[in-house]
């Protein structure tokens, strides 16, 4: 089984070399960026580093170099910003916890102030119809809609991480433990 996991983390790896049009350097794998990097700013990892203790993830937004890179596990989110070429000047750079440690296969998304401005004025009309926001919706406010509790919610906000936001309310039927009858239940409470 681990075999397996292994050999599908080199299936995508290999894809994404493909598909980005990136090649080896003598140093490691290289994480392609898609783009030409001046400021030598892509991740790899090198001869000392085993693939195992390494960790991948999709830094994207409001950074001036999207793109999936590697890191050392236990590695941060403000690394993973760093490694992107940092913020652009339209990121809303309060958006996310940089402390955070990264998790293998996630997604940084760095929003723009727009996007906090829209997402006041939602939260503001949030307020006025009732309906919880799922893309602005804490732990303990998913756990008072009914037939949610603390797993469940905990689902949701992993699912919210993964996903970078929620597109529409059926995306929530991806959540671990979120079924038709659940959903059904809070359908006509939320909102994206």
């Amino acid at each position: 089984m681990a075999q397996d996991k292994k050999r599908g983390r080199l299936i995508l790896l290999f894809l994404l070399f493909f598909l980005s049009g990136c090649s080896l350097s003598p140093e490691g794998e290289v994480i392609s960026t898609g783009q030409s990097d001046p400021e030598g700013t892509e991740a790899f990892y090198g001869e000392g580093d085993s693939q195992e203790d390494m960790i991948f993830v999709y830094v994207c937004g409001q950074v001036k170099h999207p793109g999936v890179y590697s890191f050392k596990a236990g590695s941060r989110v403000y690394e993973a910003i760093e490694a992107a070429g940092g913020f652009t000047k339209d990121a809303n750079r309060e958006s996310l916890n940089l402390a955070e440690a990264l998790e293998d296969e996630s997604k940084i998304l760095v929003s723009s102030k727009t996007d906090e401005n829209k997402g006041e004025k939602d939260k503001a009309d949030g307020e006025s119809d009732g309906k919880l926001n799922l893309n602005q919706a804490s732990k303990e406010e998913l756990m008072n809609l009914p037939g949610i509790g603390e797993k469940r919610a905990e689902a949701i906000l992993k699912l919210r991480k993964q996903k970078g936001s929620f597109q529409k309310i059926e995306d929530l039927l991806e959540a671990e433990g979120i079924k038709e009858g659940i959903f059904q239940k809070i359908k006509d409470l939320i909102k994206v």
